[in-house]
């Protein structure tokens, strides 16, 4: 499992963006300002594992999370598949109704994507501590 930390960046109107710069590109996690718990966390913990597709993205409903902030704090399961490829990254969408899609596209570098194979898991842990206190259930 490959681990990175990504603070904070800047804001679509529906998606907070959160960013780090790596070898020769940006990792950056899309993440639909729905699915973060307030106040808005100043940085997250990502995983990436390779996956055979067998295993399931989270099954909350974003209606179940909207209103709920002890939902929003759990962490984030997808499972994301190619989608397109740039000089130093690729980016991988989430599968399922993109309606429920807990996070955007993720453009993940070439050197943390496991020789970028069609599908990958990620979670998202959000830092709500402050000092690097990120939860993981």
């Amino acid at each position: 499992m490959i681990e990175r930390k990504l603070r904070y960046f800047d804001e679509t109107p529906h998606k907070f963006i959160y960013s780090v710069g790596a070898l020769r590109t940006t990792f950056s996690l899309y993440i639909p300002k729905w699915r973060v718990p307030e106040p808005r966390p100043p940085e997250v913990l990502v995983e990436i594992e390779p996956t055979t597709g067998s295993q399931l993205s989270d099954s909350l409903l974003r209606r179940e999370m909207e209103s709920d902030q002890i939902l929003k704090k759990k962490p984030i399961i997808a499972i994301i598949e190619k989608y397109d490829r740039r000089k130093n990254s690729i980016i991988y969408e989430p599968i399922g109704d993109k309606y429920e899609w807990q996070t955007g596209k993720v453009y993940i570098p070439l050197e943390l994507t496991y020789g970028s194979p069609a599908l990958l898991k990620i979670t998202v842990k959000w830092n709500l501590g402050g000092s690097g206190g990120f939860i993981s259930r």
